[in-house]
């Protein structure tokens, strides 16, 4: 392997790497009303869960969260 090749691997393996999003950047995106909207019902949704899932939702980033919350609500499963 050449040293132009070394190079270009590991170029193509920094760039592939996610960013999650940051809490500041979610609520922006999604608007304060639906940022809120979300919010309210996190302890709401962490209360109907079992202990060793109320674990995993404390685990949960805040998009991940937003995201469950939103699906239920799309789903019909909360208002």
């Amino acid at each position: 392997m050449t040293t132009n090749e070394t190079k270009l691997d590991t170029t193509q393996t920094q760039k592939t790497s996610a960013r999650k999003p940051t809490d500041k950047a979610v609520r922006r995106k999604l608007g304060w009303q639906m940022a809120t909207f979300c919010e309210a019902r996190f302890d709401g949704v962490r209360k109907a869960l079992s202990p060793e899932n109320q674990a995993r939702w404390d685990n949960f980033s805040y998009a991940r969260k937003c995201s469950v919350v939103l699906d239920f609500v799309k789903k019909g499963y909360m208002i």
